[in-house]
């Protein structure tokens, strides 16, 4: 017989194999599309486009208010309202999006950094007009059913990267490109209705429920800001480089990062998988759980130490066969800002570990932490350094937002020695390999009962 460990394995590998298959076409895609429509821009238009795109960033990820999680948590724990659930979040997400794609068009007039910036940000504003119906993400993620969903964002992945070369070839000019992020986002919301409506589900059965609204504004508000300020000093450094050097830099430092960055899904992935497993597995009792979290943030540790390392050795080597010569001075911000992605890969888990804590709201003061060093950090080094002080900064920021901000709250302490030990993690393998024989045995002992 199958032990549950076994079991719980096999279907987390089911989705998490479909989930790396979606990522390995996007990334396939970015290689072979993304890359030359960077050489195609050039790095003064590459720049533009990409200060451009931050700022959209900055307010796209606003629109969702932090309920990803919350979502998630509480379809799996309440199936019976799961339609009050979804059309809450629905809803409050379209206001949102409506209030942020004001913002977004009024920030950018009063920055002032020209009519292709201003137009390009309208553009893109567009975008967040269909980023609620993501809301039926939330419904396969706590039914561990990733496969259309997959579907889905290959299928529109693919389309884009044909769109995107087929204007590169006619020779369009900037603006065209822009367009193609409100169709995006059209094409995967309705991929995403296709895949609903499939499993003999309708939004029209969606209610709001101002209970729940209540809860999840009470309970979300600090993951809210929290994700405001992880989106600011993740690109605010873009938007500071533009504005105290110059849009080649910001092109430099955007082709560092978009390689940087391409390993992030990684993390993100395995932890929104993991998230309804451990749930389960927090019942068995707060031991058991620390165990698990130990092993899952030594594991990721491991996967971003083992990206960094080859990254750095041959970050020459691998701008050059990206992008070309012009943009060679980006291997050199691709050394310091690929060390970033350890931070990344436990902060996933850690915001994990703070919700089922019920201390989500501590995620707020961290982030902030985070945000506040990063600029001021990048007051300092962007001056002196340019796009290689923005990568210091970034990484530094990361650093103290992730691991040292959890020893300024007694209540945190425990993720805190978690995520150090994590860091550590080449070191202590033995003990990584006892504390998941030990959370495994609990799990099939459970099965077996």
């Amino acid at each position: 017989m199958k032990s549950r460990s076994f079991k719980v394995l096999l279907k987390l590998g089911s989705n998490t194999s479909w989930l790396f298959l979606e990522r390995a076409i996007s990334i396939s895609l970015a290689v072979g599309v993304g890359l030359y429509f960077a050489r195609y821009l050039g790095r003064s238009d590459f720049g533009l486009y990409s200060y451009a795109f931050a700022l959209y960033g900055l307010f796209s990820v606003s629109s969702k208010l932090g309920l990803s999680p919350l979502a998630v948590s509480e379809t799996v724990r309440s199936g019976y309202n799961q339609n009050a659930i979804l059309g809450s979040v629905f809803m409050l997400r379209m206001i949102a999006s409506v209030a942020c794609l004001l913002l977004l068009n009024v920030t950018a007039y009063f920055l002032g950094d020209g009519p292709p910036v201003a137009e390009m940000t309208w553009i893109f504003s567009l975008a967040l007009l269909f980023g609620p119906f993501e809301t039926i993400i939330h419904w396969f993620e706590a039914t561990v059913q990733m496969r259309p969903i997959v579907v889905a964002r290959s299928m529109t992945s693919i389309l884009m990267g044909l769109a995107r070369l087929a204007m590169i070839v006619s020779g369009l000019n900037l603006l065209w490109f822009a367009w193609l992020v409100p169709l995006e986002a059209v094409v995967m919301g309705g991929l995403f209705l296709a895949a609903y409506h499939h499993e003999g589900l309708h939004i029209r059965a969606w209610k709001t429920d101002m209970g729940i609204v209540r809860q999840l504004i009470r309970e979300g508000t600090p993951l809210f800001f929290s994700a405001i300020a992880v989106i600011a000093y993740m690109k605010i450094d873009q938007v500071m480089l533009k504005q105290m050097t110059s849009t080649e830099e910001v092109g430099t430092y955007s082709a560092a990062v978009k390689i940087s960055e391409m390993f992030y899904f990684i993390p993100v992935v395995l932890s929104g998988l993991l998230f309804p497993y451990l749930i389960k597995i927090s019942a068995h009792g707060q031991q058991t759980t620390r165990k698990a979290f130990q092993v899952m943030c030594d594991a990721f540790s491991w996967a971003a130490i083992l990206i960094a390392i080859p990254l750095s050795l041959f970050a020459t080597q691998l701008t050059q066969l990206a992008y070309g010569s012009e943009y060679l001075p980006a291997a050199r911000i691709l050394v310091v800002h690929i060390w970033a992605g350890i931070f990344v890969s436990v902060e996933t888990l850690r915001s994990k570990w703070l919700i089922m804590h019920n201390i989500a709201r501590f995620q707020l003061w961290t982030t902030m932490l985070g945000a506040v060093s990063n600029v001021l950090l990048n007051l300092y080094l962007i001056p002196r350094y340019q796009g290689y002080g923005a990568a210091i900064a970034t990484t530094i920021s990361y650093g103290f937002a992730v691991v040292f901000s959890c020893f300024l709250h007694r209540d945190t302490w425990e993720i805190g020695v978690i995520l150090v030990k994590s860091m550590l993690a080449p070191l202590r393998i033995l003990d990584s390999l006892r504390s998941y024989t030990a959370v495994k045995a609990v799990v099939d002992g459970d099965g077996a009962a």
